[in-house]
């Protein structure tokens, strides 16, 4: 909600021209557009990565994300760790 005044806005020139007479233009929407298309892209190699390890760690996994989100899990010992 704070972003989409400075996303949708048009594009913006930076820079200090004493230092430099080329401007900079930036587009908070085309920026928006490439950190979006990066995520999606970096979440289809996780999941292209995740498909290699055997099911047999799923439990593992499964445990490993239930503490990052702190959330109780059944096993009290921390021997993968």
């Amino acid at each position: 909600l704070m972003l989409k005044s400075p996303i949708m806005s048009s594009r913006t020139t930076v820079g200090d021209e004493k230092v430099d007479n080329t401007p900079l233009i930036v587009e908070p929407l085309r920026i928006a557009e490439q950190v979006l298309l990066l995520r999606d892209k970096l979440a289809l190699e996780w999941m292209e990565i995740m498909q290699a390890v055997p099911s047999e760690h799923t439990d593992i996994r499964r445990m490993q994300l239930a503490r990052l989100m702190g959330q109780p899990t059944l096993d009290t010992t921390d021997e993968f760790q």
